[in-house]
């Protein structure tokens, strides 16, 4: 038996519908004890329980919280630094006080004879199971959190809401913090992505105690601006570009040579584009031709990243119903709409779930791609309206 030293916050994670465990040293590579952190959110507790094959050790990291017990009505309070030992068959259930912060303990199991359950994993399904503690059953989420940048705006909070969603912690950064922080599998960070200093020191003090994120997702960036060629300025470009490159590439940087170095493997970075980098807009130069260039930068960082088993890619967005740029169109929606082959605009749920699927199903192969959600939008030659058809009508819905 080899000597094993792990990071406590960097176990593989594994959601109860009550709180969260993260398994450290499992007990199918011990003789008899195994080792996780417990994460009980505000105004939550584990169930009643009790253990007839361990006692367990607790050693409070920070928060507190109290400990119930069907004995009696005693309560038990607990805080940072204290030790608890729960015996053998003995029935309790542990609390987070009603406070903001989570309930975070070390536990140690120390087994009585040999358990059924040869996994740490497989026990707490088990658990599920028995308890009927998670109504995903069987698709229990061990994922670590997904980082997504521009999290307030609109794409970038739809993306946090589908993956919350799932039981999958997301880890949000934008320039100020949002309501969506109150959920307990959200963390956000409040942070400029120009400024490379700031960023370095701001997310390398949240990986002191928690996991990296094993996929990155930049849906931050300036939405469109117009104005035409001869009213444009070197400053138009230059605000553009660093919103929708410098930025992409700040985090980009730092997530890669963390991820090349740490023990995520197959990590991945997708960049939130739009068809203007392939189809101009009239009067927004500086716009289109900042997201052609994130185009170029994710083949370019797809290159770079390919030996460390990091893929790079590009889902480049068409007009969404009710985003900020389809408001703009007012009354010549409705005319606009049908310029798109589907004739409608996409909506956000489509988008998300798109985004979603391709994040989740391992993608590994797949890289230095953009990918169009656009309805055909960008591969017609002409639309609708002027085309030489025999049955123009077999076209409109």
């Amino acid at each position: 038996m080899d000597i094993i030293v792990k990071r406590i916050f960097e176990g593989e994670r594994f959601l109860f519908a009550t709180h969260i465990n993260e398994f450290l040293i499992d007990r199918n590579v011990t003789s008899n004890s195994e080792v996780f952190l417990v994460e009980i959110p505000p105004n939550s507790s584990t169930h009643l329980h009790n253990h007839e094959k361990f006692e367990q050790l607790f050693f409070i990291i920070d928060g507190k919280g109290f400990i119930t017990t069907a004995i009696s009505n005693e309560k038990i309070d607990i805080k940072e630094n204290d030790i608890v030992f729960i015996p053998l068959n003995h029935d309790h259930c542990i609390h987070n006080a009603k406070n903001n912060k989570s309930l975070r303990y070390l536990c140690i199991n120390s087994f009585i004879g040999k358990t059924q359950e040869k996994t740490s994993k497989s026990h707490a399904i088990k658990v599920v199971r028995e308890f009927r503690m998670n109504p995903l059953d069987d698709n229990v989420f061990t994922n670590t959190p997904i980082l997504i940048t521009g999290a307030n705006g609109f794409i970038g909070r739809n993306l946090v809401n589908g993956i919350l969603s799932k039981g999958i912690p997301v880890l949000g950064i934008d320039k100020s913090f949002d309501i969506l922080s109150q959920n307990h599998l959200y963390k956000q960070l409040c942070v400029n992505l120009l400024n490379e200093n700031e960023l370095f020191k701001t997310f390398n003090q949240y990986l002191e105690s928690n996991p990296f994120p094993r996929y990155l997702i930049c849906a931050s960036g300036d939405v469109l601006s117009g104005k035409h060629a001869f009213n444009s300025s070197a400053a138009d470009f230059l605000n553009q570009y660093n919103d929708n490159i410098i930025a992409a590439f700040n985090i980009s940087k730092l997530y890669s040579q963390i991820a090349s170095k740490s023990c995520t493997s197959d990590s991945g970075i997708l960049f939130i584009g739009s068809i203007g980098a392939d189809k101009s807009h009239r009067e927004h130069i500086a716009y289109d031709s900042s997201k052609g260039a994130l185009n170029s930068l994710c083949r370019s960082l797809a290159m770079d990243l390919a030996p460390y088993h990091i893929t790079v890619n590009t889902i480049s967005i068409g007009p969404i119903d009710f985003s900020p740029s389809s408001l703009q169109d007012g009354t010549e929606i409705v005319k606009l709409k049908k310029l798109v082959p589907l004739q409608r605009y996409a909506r956000i749920e489509e988008i998300v779930d798109f985004i979603l699927y391709f994040v989740f199903q391992n993608n590994k192969f797949v890289t230095g791609q953009n990918i169009c959600i656009d309805g055909g939008l960008t591969i017609q030659l002409r639309p609708l309206e002027i085309e030489h058809l025999e049955n123009p009508n077999l076209y409109k819905r």
